[in-house]
Formats: C-alpha cells, structure tokens, sequence
C-alpha cells in the first residue's frame, strides 16, 4: 500500500495509530463508498514486547493484544503489556496504546446509556483524561492511566484517537519539561484517501527514547474500498512499513450505513497461528 513512507522512515516508531478515510471503488459488481479506517501498529525491541500479537473477538467488534509467550512477557508488566486495542462501542471506535482504551470506551458507553446518544468526540477524549484514574501493577505500584507511561528514561506517551461518523480525534498524553502531563488533541474531517498518523516515538532508535512531537502526520489512504481485499492490503502495509521491530497490525474499515452493519477486520502478525 502506498502513503507510508513516513512510517518506514521511522527506525522505531513504537506504537502507532492511523485513522482517516479509504477511497470509493468497486469490486465483482458491487460499489463501495469510502470506508472509515482505524489502524494499530505494535513494533517491539524487547522480548517480552514481542512476545504479543493482536486478536479480534468474533463479532469483529474488538481487537486486543494477546500473548504468545507467557514466559517472556512475565519479564515485563502486563499492565502496559497487554490491553483492547480497537473497540467499537455504537458508533464511537476507540483505538490506544493501553489500558486507557477501557477508560475512553467506559465513558463513552455511559454517556450513551444514560444520554441514549453518542458523546461527542470533541468531548470524550478531554473528559476521559481530565482526571486522574489509578491502577495497580504486578510490582504492587499504583500508576495513572490518565498520565503517560512511568517507564522511566522513557516515559513512553499514551496515543489514542476516536472516529465517529464523518470526524475522528487524535490524542498525545506525554510528559512535558516540568514532568507533568501535556494533553494534545487534534479534531479533523475524514476525506476519501486521507489519514492521519501518530506514535509513541519520534522514530529514532536510541535510550531513552524520544516521543513524538508536533501535529499528526498527513498520510496518503491510496486504497480502494473492496471487500475484503482493502483491510488487509492496510494491516500489511502498517507491518511492512514498521520494519525489522514489527511485531503485530491492525485494520478495522467500518462505515455507519454498510448494509451488512459488520466491521471488517483484518491483522498482521509476526506470530502467527500462535
């Protein structure tokens, strides 16, 4: 797939999200608009980070991050390990790096519970970050998933980014000068043939190791909405762009008046059949 050379420029890139939007096309008789594209990237440079893959759950409304070597993943902490990493709840899809994934998608579903509407996006990912949230890891400490990762030198960001309808947000929660946690959010339009693309990292494979900066990067979605050729032709384009760290992609095209209301899913292992 074309449009990812800002991807393979990055050595490692760490964690990646792209969300945007796939071009009209036809296939065998059938039209199809332009679908909504939310994609994961997982690449590693530890053992225990590539001791993972990434799973959808049947109905297709979900995708998480699986283990495939138990041994090697217990090294690290599962609770920055091992987390949903799509999910679809109404009409609101929900993509992170982490645990936070839950923390969007519970508000997200209580605010449509209780509202019977979606919350907006312009809404959800400041409510859902306003405020500390608190869990215990194996290690017995107590971190904020409303804040970027303790894994110091690094300090890895927490990125996620919503879609909804015709728009989708982005979201960067890293640590700024003073050490406290500096919030970037990004609302845009999605057009046919365009995405946009955030990460943990910079790209450069050095200790520590430097986190994104500046605006989401503009991505070319030169693709074809053709079922069920245009997901997958996206999981390996993420994968292969990823480089010698790739460890595990993601796509899920959806779109709200698809007559068959089914997300289409596609994933790109470096473990398969694990």
């Amino acid at each position: 797939m074309e449009g990812l050379e800002k991807l393979a420029e990055m050595e490692y890139p760490g964690r990646v999200i792209i969300i945007g939007r796939t071009k009209r096309g036809s296939h065998a008789g059938h039209s199809y608009d332009g679908a909504n594209v939310v994609a994961y990237g997982l690449s590693g440079r530890s053992e225990s980070s590539q001791a993972r893959k990434l799973k959808a759950t049947k109905d297709k409304k979900r995708i998480s991050i699986d283990v495939t070597d138990p041994e090697q993943l217990a090294k690290g902490d599962p609770s920055l390990l091992v987390y949903d990493a799509i999910v679809k709840i109404g009409r609101t899809i929900i993509v992170s790096n982490g645990v936070q994934t839950n923390l969007i998608g519970d508000a997200a579903d209580m605010y449509r519970r209780f509202m019977e509407r979606e919350l907006p996006i312009e809404d959800l990912l400041p409510m859902s970050f306003c405020e500390p949230h608190y869990m215990e890891t194996k290690d017995g400490r107590t971190i904020d998933i409303a804040c970027y990762e303790p894994d110091d030198p690094n300090f890895t960001p927490r990125i996620c980014g919503v879609v909804q309808g015709d728009y989708a947000m982005l979201g960067v929660i890293k640590r700024d000068t003073n050490g406290e946690p500096l919030h970037c959010f990004y609302k845009f339009p999605l057009v046919e043939g365009q995405a946009k693309m955030i990460a943990t990292y910079e790209g450069v494979n050095q200790n520590p190791l430097p986190a994104f900066t500046g605006e989401p990067r503009d991505i070319r979605l030169e693709v074809e909405t053709v079922i069920p050729e245009t997901q997958q032709d996206i999981a390996n384009g993420i994968y292969e762009a990823m480089g010698k760290f790739a460890v595990s992609s993601a796509c899920m095209l959806s779109k709200d008046d698809w007559e068959y209301k089914k997300e289409q899913v596609a994933i790109k292992n470096l473990h398969e059949g694990e």
